[in-house]
């Protein structure tokens, strides 16, 4: 069952879930798939950057495609690794 706790809200009211997030070069990026009224999740997947202007903190869709591609990378590294730790738990 996966497992939803952090869930956001966009200006346009689409709610997504974040499933992972990552740091590179001081840029912090979020993996969320996007979810529906009830929190079930759908199949709609973001990558989303986060932003702070004047101490509010503010995400966006990451529309740089090799930007994109880089960071989905990172996101399937992470995964990876924590299949390979469930793995190894579950011997």
């Amino acid at each position: 069952m996966l497992v939803l706790d952090n869930i956001i809200t966009l200006e346009n009211g689409c709610d997504y879930a974040i499933l992972d997030e990552t740091e590179v070069e001081n840029r912090k990026f979020y993996f969320a798939v996007k979810v529906d009224s009830n929190e079930e999740p759908l199949d709609e997947y973001e990558i989303f950057e986060e932003h702070t202007d004047s101490g509010d903190v503010y995400i966006d869709i990451l529309e740089d495609g090799d930007l994109k591609k880089a960071i989905t990378i990172d996101f399937t590294n992470n995964y990876l690794e924590a299949v390979a730790k469930d793995m190894e738990e579950n011997e």
